[in-house]
């Protein structure tokens, strides 16, 4: 089985800034479909990060699934309602692993958004050890994050900035690139940043399986990462593919009998080899019409599923990212649901709670 978590940004269309959920869109988007959830951006629940970051982020979930066709069917329905229902309250979605403006001084470091790919009905430690031996060639693949303050610094900044990855030191802890999700009984792939169109999900799902079902048909199991992994994982998040290109080429060399087997072998090979990362779309426009447009950019290629530039003349503006005005209906609305799960994930020091609201 097969399942998809996506986290984006909501942006206003004015300050093209991170901005707080609205109760009118929260309710909208529990009507509309029970696949959705709200990530609260804050360390704990009175702390100033809730005035700071506000309810900036949505993420959104697919069902499982045992065919990839049928999971990026959903994953682009969830996107065009989505789309839809932002626009009509003059909100953007951004999909990037970290605001393009994002300041790791001012901003908290939970303002960060990932893909999150589950898989399940293979032996899970088998699946964890095949994916934690190839986290820099995957980073590489998807990275999307690749400014700090509205400058250059890399190609996947969240991997090094954000709280939520870091090389795994064991099967369970959430921190880290991947981890054998418990309550799922899943083997969960957190390094990625969040994909700008869904094409390049469907060709991450596919890369995953394949290196998955390769490594789970080896008589010999691999139980020891190399020390090297570390190191290969901060290069390739500072210089991309090219900081990793002969692992990719062996990479697939070592996937492509279980790819041949699924039918997607030429499709993950100019995925793998040929296309730049979206971090590389992003860094052109930046270069051509500065970081206004990166984020039009992001909002246009997702609203319509291809990569598109846009040419904008905002300026990119920070802003309070909370109305006070809308609290008391927020906490009026999911008093239950705030006072429970404030509670029930509270994980680490970093991560005081997460808010989720879910219609069941």
């Amino acid at each position: 089985m097969i399942g998809i978590e996506e986290e984006f940004f909501l942006v206003d269309n004015e300050s093209l800034f991170p901005v707080s959920f609205t109760p009118k869109l929260i309710l909208k988007l529990i009507r509309k479909t029970g696949s959705y959830l709200l990530k609260s951006s804050m360390e704990s629940p009175l702390s100033r990060q809730l005035f700071k970051a506000g309810f900036p982020i949505i993420e959104v979930k697919t069902s499982p699934h045992r065919d990839v066709d049928c999971l990026l069917e959903e994953v682009k329905h969830h996107r065009k309602i989505l789309s839809d229902l932002v626009e009509e309250e003059h909100l953007l979605i951004v999909p990037s692993g970290l605001h393009p403006a994002y300041s790791p001084e001012k901003d908290s470091r939970l303002l960060c958004c990932a893909i999150h790919v589950h898989i399940s009905e293979y032996p899970l430690e088998k699946a964890f050890f095949a994916l934690a031996g190839h986290i820099p060639e995957l980073l590489a693949l998807t990275a999307n994050s690749p400014f700090l303050n509205g400058k250059v610094c890399g190609k996947s900044m969240r991997t090094l900035y954000s709280y939520a990855i870091g090389f795994p030191s064991y099967f369970y802890k959430r921190a880290s690139d991947v981890i054998i999700n418990r309550k799922l009984r899943t083997v969960e792939l957190r390094v990625c940043d969040s994909q700008i169109v869904s094409n390049d999900i469907f060709k991450l799902v596919h890369l995953v399986l394949g290196i998955i079902d390769s490594h789970c048909k080896l008589e010999k199991e691999r139980k020891k990462l190399h020390q090297s992994l570390g190191e290969k994982r901060f290069l390739a998040a500072i210089y991309g593919k090219t900081a990793v290109i002969n692992e990719l080429k062996d990479l697939y060399e070592e996937v492509f009998p279980s790819l041949n087997d699924f039918g997607t072998a030429k499709i993950v090979y100019e995925y793998v080899i040929n296309e730049p990362s979206s971090a590389d779309f992003q860094i052109n426009i930046a270069e051509k019409y500065g970081i206004s447009s990166v984020v039009e950019s992001l909002w246009t290629s997702f609203r319509d599923d291809k990569l598109k530039v846009s040419n904008t003349v905002k300026n990119v503006q920070r802003k309070c990212t909370i109305k006070f005005e809308n609290l008391p209906y927020l906490f009026f609305y999911f008093p239950i649901h705030l006072f429970k799960l404030c509670n029930k994930f509270v994980q680490d020091d970093m991560v005081r709670s997460w808010i989720l609201l879910r219609n069941s």
